[in-house]
């Protein structure tokens, strides 16, 4: 009988371990992170068009052109002040701009779905250095079918997108490897 209640308890155990396992596979089906084990971006669909017209007045007052970006690279950031996920990936995006600044490559945050005040704020608490303004119209989010935020675009020298990562960019390593495939 001792051994059965052994057997019993070793049952119950493994049972909840299964059930552990397929919560956390549920967790990474639910929230994408399944797909993003391997690479956390995805080929962009975007085709310009005439995104490169579009125009944003960063907060220190500039006009930032897309097609005045021609032959650089260009890493324009999705986010708001009230997403957590865009709080968390800041601090990554201001410490590779300040890097990557020398290499050709400009980053451009867009804020969206937010108030000019509050993005202002979110601006200053993070230290954020690179240009950043409020696409009030939605006029560049609609340009680039932006679905969630974050949201990181990456945009070649001959103005092509290449990459598109949806969600944070929570590994350096990552970046970086993406940084690599818009540097002039």
């Amino acid at each position: 009988m001792n051994q059965g209640s052994e057997s019993d308890s070793e049952h119950t155990r493994r049972v909840k371990v299964g059930r552990i396992i397929l919560l956390v596979i549920a967790l990474f089906v639910v929230f994408g992170l399944g797909s993003r084990l391997d690479s956390w971006t995805s080929p962009s669909p975007i085709e310009l068009g005439n995104a490169d017209e579009l125009a944003l007045t960063t907060f220190d007052g500039k006009a930032v052109k897309l097609s005045d970006l021609q032959g650089t690279g260009v890493l324009v950031n999705f986010w708001a002040s009230w997403c957590g996920p865009c709080q968390a990936e800041a601090p990554i995006l201001e410490q590779r701009w300040r890097q990557a600044s020398d290499n050709g490559i400009v980053f451009l945050g867009v804020a969206v779905q937010d108030t000019e005040s509050q993005a202002r704020r979110f601006v200053q608490e993070k230290g954020l250095t690179f240009p950043t303004g409020l696409d009030a119209d939605g006029a560049w989010e609609r340009a680039f079918g932006v679905s969630g935020l974050p949201e990181t675009i990456f945009i070649d020298p001959s103005g092509q997108v290449v990459d598109r990562v949806r969600g944070p960019i929570v590994s350096r390593r990552v970046l970086d490897q993406l940084l690599r495939r818009i540097q002039p």
